[in-house]
């Protein structure tokens, strides 16, 4: 056997993530290309159950889901998600513990704890894995963040590596924590080639926009801190220059659809399957991917669409954000702009229809480097090194040292 490979017998890897997983693209594509690396011989995934989902499902012959239900029902109000939080946990656990696991991947800070107990338990290597700058969202505050930063100091140090989607995230968490191992795995597409667009997706021919004019197009959630009343105010003062497609679904899709009555230069697209996006993507002109700066999470955020934008080759202009301004100005793939309206409305302005055509070269460039098969080497090297599980008496020894 080989030293620098994980011992291949008979293994199991077990990511739990609290979603119903629908569509957590991130997800599968780590899971494939362990599968397909030779890395495990079979994914579980533990997710939630939803009464209109399965509670067992079949990805491929290698990869599975498992939801797991509870008996609190899923109401609103803090009483009931703790509970129900508290209950989905404990079956987790009970289902885990008859498994014959081999590696537990904990994708969020809620069930890392679990995690930590499977490896004191078990003995196993943990990952974690982690979508964001876990307590860092604009959702903790107070006791809350208090709390998640508490349980994140006790748990991480049974963590044997540390996977976080951007260099700023990593930067943040080896300050935090000096002697985690913590590795970039960027959540970029997979290759894909040009294809001919069916031109009934052309929002050029759906919305009867001008050809001379602009259509830079905004596409996922339509919710707060996506620069949507920003971009709805920006577009309202440029005009017939520049029109803008808001494509998704959200709580300000109401709001879009008033200002869209209002200006002729606004449109409001429903949300399309994932697996059509791109179809519609290569149809604009511009993509737009102004995250505000509401949590250090958002500051140092590289969002899927910034990279689906590129895989589709058309430039981006993004929030002049660390994370983003690194991949367009290294990439010249487009523009970056600070998050007030006069900022927006200056850098759309000097973007015409041959300022996009120009960074055309340079996105296509990026989209053969900004590819999931660049993170698949980083992502296998760290499975492939030597499983140097820490153990939990060393973790145990690090905390009272800490402590006291």
């Amino acid at each position: 056997m080989k030293e620098d490979t994980l011992p291949h017998a008979p293994s199991l890897n077990i990511h739990i993530y609290q979603s119903t997983f629908l569509h957590e693209s991130r997800m599968l594509k780590i899971t494939q290309s362990l599968v397909d690396g030779g890395v495990f011989d079979r994914v579980l995934i533990i997710a939630r159950h939803d009464a209109e989902l399965p509670l067992a499902e079949s990805i491929d012959a290698k990869r599975s889901v498992r939801r797991i239900s509870t008996w609190v029902p899923r109401r609103s109000g803090l009483l009931f998600k703790v509970l129900g939080t508290l209950e989905w946990l404990c079956r987790v656990m009970v289902v885990l513990l008859f498994q014959p696991v081999s590696c537990v991947n904990c994708h969020s800070l809620m069930v890392l704890p679990l995690g930590v107990v499977l490896k004191i338990l078990r003995g196993k290597r943990l990952i974690y894995d982690t979508h964001e700058l876990e307590t860092e969202t604009g959702n903790l505050r107070g006791l809350r963040k208090r709390l998640a930063k508490w349980t994140e100091w006790l748990c991480i140090r049974f963590v044997d590596e540390t996977i976080v989607v951007g260099d700023g995230i990593a930067a943040w968490y080896q300050e935090t924590y000096p002697k985690l191992s913590v590795h970039t795995v960027r959540n970029v597409p997979r290759s894909s080639r040009l294809r001919t667009a069916d031109s009934s997706n052309d929002f050029r021919v759906q919305f009867q926009i001008p050809e001379q004019s602009v259509i830079c197009l905004y596409q996922g959630v339509l919710g707060q801190g996506r620069g949507i009343r920003l971009l709805l105010e920006a577009f309202a003062e440029l005009g017939d220059t520049h029109h803008l497609v808001l494509m998704g679904y959200g709580d300000l899709e109401d709001e879009i659809r008033v200002a869209a009555s209002k200006h002729l230069n606004i449109h409001f697209h429903p949300a399309v399957p994932p697996q059509k996006l791109a179809g519609y993507t290569c149809f604009a002109d511009v993509g737009i991917c102004l995250i505000e700066n509401m949590c250090l999470s958002y500051y140092f955020s590289m969002p899927n669409k910034l990279f689906e934008y590129i895989q589709a080759g058309i430039p981006v202009v993004a929030s002049a954000f660390p994370e983003m301004s690194r991949v367009i100005n290294s990439n010249n793939c487009g523009w970056t702009t600070p998050l007030d309206i006069e900022s927006v409305v200056k850098t759309l302005e000097k973007i015409d229809l041959s300022a996009a055509r120009e960074k055309h070269q340079s996105v296509l460039v990026a989209r053969s480097e900004l590819v999931w098969e660049q993170e698949e080497k980083v992502l296998l090297g760290i499975y492939r090194k030597p499983a140097l599980v820490r153990s939990s008496e060393a973790a145990m020894d690090s905390i009272k040292q800490r402590a006291a």
